[in-house]
């Protein structure tokens, strides 16, 4: 008899036991009533849920069904992004070179009323300064 039987693999996958309560008690019951890990004793059974990974698994545990949905869906994506044309280096040239200024620093005369009442308010607010 294989350790492993298809009820028990159906059961574990898709199911997240270290963050959700209900699926770590759905699966817990499942494997105290021998519904899952057939094969084991139910001292073997309770070793399994106490020391194994089963119960400390942080993510989802996936499936060969849910990896291929996966795979269908990020294939056009990975499909699309291969299609892009790689840039030329004329063009990256052209880029570097042609950099428009949004802003220009200007000098300002400082305020000196305005610069005092900043130093005021950090001062009440608890800044200090060497």
């Amino acid at each position: 008899m294989p350790m492993l039987d298809n009820a028990t693999v159906k059961a574990v996958e898709l199911t997240s036991p270290k963050h959700s309560k209900r699926d770590a008690g759905m699966l817990h019951g499942q494997l105290v009533n021998g519904q899952i890990f057939a094969a084991f004793s139910l001292q073997d059974r309770e070793v399994i849920w106490i020391w194994s990974e089963l119960s400390k698994i942080a993510g989802l545990i996936t499936s060969f069904f849910s990896f291929f949905a996966d795979i269908n869906y990020l294939t056009p994506a990975c499909t699309n992004v291969t299609d892009l044309p790689p840039p030329t280096e004329p063009l990256l040239e052209e880029a570097k070179t042609k950099r428009t200024r949004l802003a220009k620093a200007r000098p300002a005369k400082v305020d000196e009323v305005v610069l005092s009442n900043f130093a005021a308010l950090a001062v009440r607010l608890g800044f200090k300064s060497d």
